[in-house]
């Protein structure tokens, strides 16, 4: 692995189950430490193919937080800085999937989930796995000085906030194998850009986006580089 983990996952079958986001918190480590040149704060739970045990995985009722007392400053630049730890930070996730070395966990599931404060991606990929199917519900994504999801599973991501982020996601659409749904969702307060889609090959299963309601976006609301069968329909935009 490249950065510390407070937690680390090798296989399935497992749930993570809290009492509430009032109730239960994860706190990561929001000081940052020099190594090898670099701002390493580290990961939360971090999940390193190939897994074993490919059963359903839940993550529920309970609150990750990144520890720092900001998350979404003025500074986006990345690598953070080493003079002052200030920018994005590429170390610094809730949850970082692996999938390069082989598969992740085919069906997981993530139930009212609050993130707050991490100045990295909150949740990511960082591999080429594409059995991954991924259903988010009722999670809020507040407080990110970088993208909220940039998690490459087939997803499904219902009834969630994300609320003063630099961005909401990236997603590389080369990996997904299944049709993704992003509906009923609010997002608002946003510094950068919304939902940015590249990766496509012209053979990319359809991304719906529907009924979801986008306020304060002050940069773009989608961009595509490229982008392919993403279906937009029944939105609002302020």
């Amino acid at each position: 692995s490249f950065a510390n983990q407070a937690i680390l996952i090798k296989g399935g079958g497992w749930h993570l189950v809290g009492e509430g986001t009032n109730s239960t918190t994860l706190l990561s480590q929001g000081a940052w430490t020099m190594q090898n040149g670099a701002v390493w704060r580290g990961f939360l739970i971090a999940i390193l193919p190939p897994i074993t045990n490919d059963y359903p995985v839940s993550i529920e009722n309970l609150t990750l937080d990144g520890g720092v007392q900001v998350g979404n400053t003025t500074r986006h630049g990345f690598p953070a800085s080493p003079v002052d730890g200030m920018g994005w930070d590429m170390t610094h996730d809730a949850i970082d999937e692996r999938g390069a070395t082989g598969p992740v966990f085919t069906h997981w599931t993530w139930t009212n989930l609050l993130f707050t404060h991490w100045r990295g991606e909150i949740v990511k990929s960082n591999g080429q796995a594409t059995n991954g199917n991924l259903t988010m519900v009722n999670c809020t994504f507040r407080d990110g000085n970088a993208s909220a999801l940039n998690i490459y599973d087939s997803q499904v991501v219902t009834n969630c906030v994300f609320d003063n982020l630099f961005m909401l996601c990236e997603y590389y659409m080369a990996y997904s194998t299944n049709t993704s749904y992003f509906v009923n969702n609010l997002i608002t307060n946003v510094s950068g850009n919304a939902m940015s889609f590249n990766g496509a090959n012209g053979r990319n299963p359809p991304y719906i986006i529907q009924n979801n309601q986008f306020y304060n976006v002050a940069g773009n609301g989608f961009a595509t580089t490229p982008g392919d069968n993403i279906v937009l329909t029944t939105n609002q935009f302020y």
